[in-house]
């Protein structure tokens, strides 16, 4: 474990007034997890057993087994920010970045992307919940990757700006770009994918990097494509202004 990585206190940053709606969810959630491993288990008896049909339909039933995994997780993780108390605890952000890239590397909607990192300051220490930070730079990756279809670059990019004590993320695609102004992409249940979104992805990055004091912006970028800013405060060990 990094020697950043130490716990503090934090109030929860939940909805107190539904917490029992939480924990509800959390459960319909395990749920919905375990079924869908049991149909991915089957699927992959049936491929070794030869009776499944191959070629693109056993692809198309991998695939949405996969999606439906990821919206699940983002579903839980949006459930347990509201029914448990987050665990904060100080976190070098680059860690954090580069855990969640080779993550990301294998996601379905990300496997024929290219993501390149460009790191501008490697000492920045975040205080988040790992879990929860975690699942929200994923979104913000697998929301590009959504956006270019599965294919062309995508840049990652960390930065920091010590003088203010802050330190962010960056995400740029060349997708079709933002098709609303404003904070309305980040609105619980807000989508442009119709019924294969599910808008819950970038809600859950707005509520965590609020939980952590920060917070996120969407942008058009010029020539095409969408630019996200996760912005959170932050500490140097090495200095304000090394």
């Amino acid at each position: 474990m990094s020697t950043h990585d130490h716990r503090v206190p934090q109030p929860q940053t939940g909805t107190p007034a539904a917490p029992g709606l939480a924990e509800a969810a959390l459960g319909v959630c395990h749920t919905l997890n375990n079924m869908l491993m049991v149909a991915s288990a089957n699927l992959e008896l049936l491929a070794d057993s030869h009776q499944a049909p191959s070629g693109p339909r056993m692809t198309q039933a991998y695939g949405a087994i996969e999606k439906a995994q990821h919206q699940v997780a983002c579903l839980t993780a949006l459930a347990r920010s509201h029914a448990l108390p987050q665990q904060h605890m100080e976190l070098p952000l680059a860690d954090i970045v580069r855990t969640t890239l080779k993550r990301a590397r294998s996601h379905p909607s990300l496997l024929g992307c290219t993501i390149k990192l460009r790191e501008q300051d490697q000492q920045a220490v975040v205080t988040a919940d790992r879990e929860l930070l975690e699942a929200a730079l994923l979104n913000l990756l697998t929301n590009a990757g959504e956006a270019t279809k599965g294919q062309g670059l995508i840049v990652v990019r960390t930065f920091a700006r010590r003088s203010r004590r802050r330190c962010g993320v960056e995400v740029l695609d060349r997708g079709p770009g933002l098709p609303v102004a404003g904070d309305r992409v980040f609105d619980l249940f807000y989508t442009t994918r119709g019924s294969i979104g599910h808008g819950v992805g970038l809600y859950l990055v707005r509520s965590v990097a609020e939980s952590c004091g920060g917070r996120v912006e969407a942008h058009n970028r010029r020539g095409g494509g969408a630019r996200f800013v996760l912005l959170l405060p932050a500490s140097f060990p090495d200095g304000e202004h090394a």
